[in-house]
């Protein structure tokens, strides 16, 4: 597998799936449009969405084209709602993120950070709408027409035991991307800045403001693809595994927040450990990946480059 070339292809897949479902600019809305769109599409891995489809993988039927080729995004309507859903989210929080009240961010992805761009009270209009979007957006898989392509493409008859794992999904992201995880995760770090905290509130930052959406992501996909309870659980389990050490490789690659004097993993513990504590967390998330029945060599290989990368 050439791993390189099908990552940029997976990509470009994602790429395509999640611009279907911005929305149009037009009418007097369209300054606050604008502002959703210009965030989505200023860049990014698209890392969320790719571990939702990748997971979704482990445990859906394999699905072919015409020519016998394997599909790059699993062609089930349903997830792509929630692909789409989860990248409209993940880039809220990055719009709200740059705002002056929090990190006071001018630039991002060598742009102009969205409030900078069309204003700060559109800004944080932006974010709101994408956060709202991305639930009308999933809400929508609910609709009887892709609920039975999906089911037919699961090979599935039971339409109506589909929509519970639609709504199940839809719980999951809601309360990963809550109080009880992405924004309890942004407001403990918020709150704690300048102080010295313990590892316990710093473990708790990491768990929610970075690994809960990737979490969701890859929860929903194994929701969506059939996965059991018990392989849902510890399909959450490894990507806890993989948010945290995320999380950590960006400490360790961030020189900025200690000289700012942000409490890290890296100040708490040293590099060294650190790093160690990378190598250990990407050994046990990989380890429960390769524990189903199905492989997925791709989602293997980007879980390990994604937590030892270099930038």
């Amino acid at each position: 597998m050439d791993f390189e070339k099908e990552l940029q292809m997976v990509t470009a897949a994602t790429e395509e799936t999640i611009e279907n479902f911005l929305p149009s600019e037009m009418s007097f809305q369209k300054p606050v449009v604008e502002a959703m769109n210009y965030s989505v599409l200023s860049g990014g891995k698209r890392l969320r969405p790719i571990l939702m489809a990748e997971t979704y993988k482990l445990f859906a039927i394999p699905w072919e084209d015409e020519k016998g080729l394997a599909a790059l995004v699993p062609q089930n309507p349903v997830l792509h709602r929630f692909m789409a859903g989860i990248e409209f989210i993940h880039n809220y929080s990055l719009v709200h993120d740059d705002l002056p009240a929090m990190d006071n961010d001018d630039m991002r992805r060598g742009q102009e950070t969205t409030h900078k761009k069309f204003g700060e009270a559109v800004g944080i209009l932006a974010g709101d709408a994408l956060l709202n979007y991305a639930f009308e957006t999933m809400l929508k898989g609910f609709e009887t027409d892709r609920i039975c392509e999906a089911c037919m493409l699961l090979g599935r008859t039971n339409e109506a035991e589909y929509m519970k794992r639609v709504a199940w999904a839809l719980s999951v992201t809601a309360e990963k991307a809550g109080i009880y995880g992405m924004i309890g995760g942004q407001t403990a770090d918020v709150c704690d800045e300048g102080k010295d905290i313990g590892k316990d509130e710093l473990s708790f930052i990491y768990e929610n403001k970075t690994a809960a959406l990737i979490e969701a992501a890859m929860m929903d996909g194994a929701i969506l693809s059939g996965a059991t309870e018990d392989e849902v659980k510890k399909i959450g389990e490894a990507a806890s595994k993989i948010g945290n050490a995320f999380q950590i490789r960006d400490d360790i690659l961030d020189e900025k927040t200690e000289k700012q004097g942000k409490v890290t993993f890296v100040t708490k513990e040293g590099e060294e450990k650190a790093k160690a504590t990378v190598s250990s967390l990407t050994e046990e998330a990989i380890a429960i990946l390769s524990s189903f029945e199905k492989s997925n060599d791709f989602l293997l290989e980007l879980t390990y480059k994604l937590i030892n990368r270099d930038s």
